[in-house]
């Protein structure tokens, strides 16, 4: 992707994902829906797994515990990439491009309006170890 500054912006590099705000609440209760299952009877925890899961992994004797992080984070993945929207950052002049439908390809440029001083605002605020800097 060519940026209006003429800078090529190369993916994975400044790239982010956001949900919108008056999507939120409805990503929140359709995963509560889709996982509520798991807290409640052992007959649901079962049921849902077996929904969830492939057969292959239930036959080589995996345990409930090592199925339910997979499937709870694969849940909410598909939950969320559904409602999320992409980001990129110009690394040049901090132009922002947000894509404003997941599944198609048009990108809308923001140019910030004060003088940029090369502070990416889509740096990750977390060091190697996952602490917020």
């Amino acid at each position: 992707m060519i940026c209006i500054c003429d800078h090529e912006i190369k993916p994975d590099v400044l790239d982010g994902k956001f949900i919108c705000e008056h999507d939120w609440n409805d990503v929140i209760e359709r995963l509560k829906n889709d996982i509520a299952p798991v807290f409640q009877s052992e007959a649901d925890r079962q049921e849902w797994l077996e929904k969830h899961t492939h057969t292959a992994d239930r036959e080589r004797g995996r345990t409930f515990e090592d199925e339910l992080s997979l499937v709870v984070v694969d849940v909410v993945e598909r939950r969320m990439s559904v409602m999320m929207r992409f980001v990129r950052e110009c690394d040049n002049c901090g132009s922002l491009w947000l894509k404003p439908r997941p599944f198609e390809g048009e990108w809308i440029c923001y140019s910030p309006s004060t003088e940029w001083q090369g502070r990416p605002v889509l740096q990750s605020i977390c060091d190697e170890t996952g602490h917020i800097l």
